[in-house]
């Protein structure tokens, strides 16, 4: 489950287990946007400036973007077939494996984090390409270039200010970070351990399977730590 706002200051939620997109609006009125026919476990979500909703269809293995009247289509992924392929090509081609996290830069360029263990990228132009990890599930890379990085399970994505892109790393129970320019990637809190270890340097921290994250107008870094049902903050160094 995922949960975004729009510009005029709607609620979108990906309710996974129903498989619909609920709306709250302004009244605090509640409704399902898109339908159970429509998508199947629906997880991320991000909205642009004008209101368009981009979702990660996850069993559908697919990105489908949504107007803000509701009209819907994909815009990665072949729906229905899971597989990893199409980098260089037009994403609508491309094969996806249960995309989970998703964000937007400010020029319109669309990230997604795809169960194939690596980080996908949706230019405006509709490529696609990877831009972290190998395919191969494990941990490796950090202080490398991202596309010779090992990533296992990545979930929730989120863009900072300085055009870093931050995501959770889930299965190494780590968040980990690409460069603005994209040549380098690290972590930024975790272990890698499974547990929980508070109060001390983000990388001294134990995490448990973090699922999603959020960067605040302070460079504050919010984790949904999921195994260890908390969220947790981490601060920008002083």
């Amino acid at each position: 489950m995922a949960v975004a706002v729009d510009p005029a200051g709607n609620i979108f939620i990906s309710d996974s287990g129903n498989n619909v997109l609920r709306k709250v609006d302004a009244n605090g009125e509640i409704s399902t946007f898109v339908s159970n026919n429509l998508i199947n476990n629906p997880y991320g979500i991000a909205i642009d400036g004008s209101g368009n909703i981009y979702l990660a269809d996850s069993q559908n293995h697919a990105i489908r973007k949504i107007t803000s009247a509701g009209q819907m289509t994909t815009i990665a992924g072949t729906l229905g077939q899971s597989g990893y392929s199409g980098d260089g090509g037009d994403a609508t081609a491309a094969k996806l494996n249960m995309p989970s996290g998703i964000a937007i830069d400010q020029s319109g360029n669309i990230y997604i984090s795809d169960n194939n263990s690596v980080i996908r990228q949706i230019s405006t132009l509709g490529k696609i390409t990877t831009i972290a990890g190998t395919g191969e599930e494990g941990y490796f890379g950090d202080r490398g270039k991202p596309t010779d990085a090992k990533l296992h399970a990545p979930k929730g994505i989120a863009i900072a200010a300085d055009g870093s892109i931050l995501f959770a790393d889930s299965g190494n129970n780590r968040i980990r970070r690409i460069s603005p320019d994209g040549e380098l990637i690290d972590t930024i809190a975790g272990t890698g351990e499974t547990g929980y270890f508070d109060n001390v340097h983000a990388m001294e921290a134990k995490l448990s399977s973090p699922q999603a994250l959020a960067v605040a107008s302070n460079g504050y870094i919010y984790v949904a730590d999921t195994g260890n049902s908390v969220i947790r903050v981490i601060k920008p160094a002083n």
